[in-house]
C-alpha cells in the first residue's frame, strides 16, 4: 500500500495540471516570502547565493517530494531561544550574516533559529492491527512531536540548523 501511495504521489507531482497551477501558485507564494526574508535579513545564509528565487522555490518542492516518498522519516528541529550553542547540530551566524566559528560561539546563546536542522529517523514500526492510512504519505509529519523533542539525538541530523547567536 505504501508503494502505491508513493506512485500516486509521484504521479500527482508529475501531472501537468499540478505543475502549471497548484505548484506555480505555491512557488509564487514562496517567492514572496523569500523576498520578505531578504528585506528583513539580507545577509541571511545563502540569500546572496540564490540568483533565481523561482528555481530555489521549485527545488524546495522537489526536496519535499523526495523526503515524502522516502521510506525514512524526517523531522525539522528548531532550537529554542536562549539555548546554548551546540556545534554538533548547529551552525552560528552573527547579526551581519557572517559565520561565527564554533570555538567562539561555544559560549554564546541562540537568539533565533534562522533555518531548522533536518533529522533523518528510522521509520516507525507498525503495530498489528494498525490502519493502512498510518503508512501513507499523507500522514508524514515533518514537525517534531513532543516525544521527538524529548529523545533528540544530534547523530540523526543530516543538515545542521543555522542559528543567530549573541
Amino acid at each position: 500500500m505504501q508503494r502505491l501511495d508513493k506512485i500516486a504521489f509521484s504521479a500527482f507531482f508529475a501531472d501537468p495540471n499540478f505543475q502549471n497551477t497548484a505548484l506555480q501558485t505555491c512557488i509564487q507564494r514562496l517567492h514572496k516570502l523569500f523576498d520578505r526574508v531578504t528585506q528583513i535579513y539580507p545577509a541571511s545564509s545563502g540569500v546572496q547565493n540564490v540568483l533565481d528565487p523561482n528555481a530555489w522555490a521549485e527545488a524546495v518542492f522537489k526536496l519535499k517530494q523526495r523526503l515524502m516518498i522516502s521510506p525514512r522519516e524526517y523531522r525539522v528541529h528548531f532550537c529554542p531561544p536562549g539555548a546554548a550553542f551546540d556545534p554538533t547540530w548547529m551552525e552560528a551566524e552573527d547579526q551581519y550574516g557572517d559565520t561565527v566559528e564554533p570555538e567562539r560561539a561555544a559560549s554564546m546563546r541562540v537568539r533565533i533559529t534562522l533555518f531548522p536542522a533536518l533529522l533523518e529517523l528510522d521509520p516507525k514500526e507498525f503495530q498489528e492491527g494498525q490502519s493502512v492510512e498510518a503508512a501513507l504519505i499523507k500522514n508524514k509529519n515533518f514537525l517534531p512531536l513532543w516525544q521527538d523533542e524529548q529523545v533528540f539525538d544530534a547523530k540523526t541530523v543530516v543538515s545542521k540548523a543555522v542559528v543567530f547567536v549573541t
